[in-house]
């Protein structure tokens, strides 16, 4: 375990070196127009080459994020992804651009489709996380001649009613939050809005449900963003593209269909680590995620 000031500085360079390299390939990944809104389904290299470059381009943040989980809370690796990714959000531009130039509304199925697939490899990282964190930590510990610790096994993918209520919470106050706070498709506003609803949400969650593990609170973002998609793409009232625009200048659009998957997935994960964490800082018994 490194002590907390070198534990912070290791997430800070993980974002600063992980949030540099995603960024460095947000015009690559971006639509063939010129238009705002990453889309891995919509880029200009095409669905397979688009998500090659963005997997090459995660690698330094996700080895880093190994790395502070390794060495701290088994959160803080997720955090480093998650945020890195937001700066690649953030860089790629609103939806606006995603709404002008797609056949409307049934391309909010595609966004279904990429929110699956950023959240399959979440799971992925956390399942790496769980199966590389002990054995790295130790030999982290003898290269620097730090103490390894000894935490409770990693219970990030632990899956009971425990995990399923507390994930079904956060993503009720979460989604709630997010169709509130969600006035514009601006991207700052966006993802400011996620970060924060599901801030509240994963903490509300995590205090309610203490013993649970965070894997259902994690892929809060996943069901709000596909519960907001399905929203247009199977509402009665909404048959073509310009019901969808119409909607849209009139504000009558819902703010959870303002965001793209990769706003979801990364400002909405920030905000659950955030929550998380706030959650076991004020929780002094061991939760599931817990150092002893």
């Amino acid at each position: 375990m490194l002590p907390a000031f070198r534990q912070r500085l290791l997430i800070g360079i993980g974002l600063i070196i992980g949030g540099w390299v995603w960024m460095r390939v947000a015009s690559e990944l971006g639509a063939a127009d010129g238009s705002p809104g990453i889309s891995l389904f919509d880029s200009s290299l095409g669905v397979p080459l688009a998500v090659v470059i963005t997997v090459l381009a995660g690698l330094p943040a996700v080895g880093l994020g190994l790395v502070a989980s390794s060495t701290g809370n088994p959160l803080s690796g997720i955090f480093v992804v998650a945020f890195s990714l937001l700066m690649l959000a953030a860089s790629g531009g609103s939806i606006e651009g995603f709404l002008w130039r797609s056949n409307l509304p049934g391309r909010y199925g595609a966004l279904i489709v990429e929110t699956i697939f950023w959240s399959v490899a979440m799971v992925g990282l956390i399942f790496l996380t769980g199966l590389v964190r002990h054995t790295l930590r130790a030999w982290l510990a003898r290269l620097t001649g730090t103490d390894p610790a000894h935490g409770t096994r990693n219970q990030l993918l632990h899956v009971d009613s425990h995990t399923l209520l507390a994930g079904l919470i956060a993503a009720g106050i979460g989604g709630l939050l997010s169709n509130l706070l969600i006035q514009s498709e601006i991207s700052g506003q966006v993802l400011g809005s996620l970060v924060l609803a599901f801030a509240i949400g994963a903490l509300m969650a995590q205090l309610i449900m203490p013993n649970a593990s965070p894997l259902g609170i994690l892929l809060a973002p996943t069901v709000v963003a596909i519960a907001g998609y399905a929203y247009v793409l199977f509402n009665g009232n909404i048959s073509g593209t310009d019901d969808v625009l119409r909607a849209w200048y009139r504000s009558d659009l819902p703010g959870l269909a303002l965001s793209l998957p990769i706003q979801y997935l990364s400002g909405g994960i920030v905000g659950v680590t955030i929550g998380l964490g706030l959650a076991q800082s004020l929780d002094q018994t061991h939760t599931p995620t817990a150092e002893t």
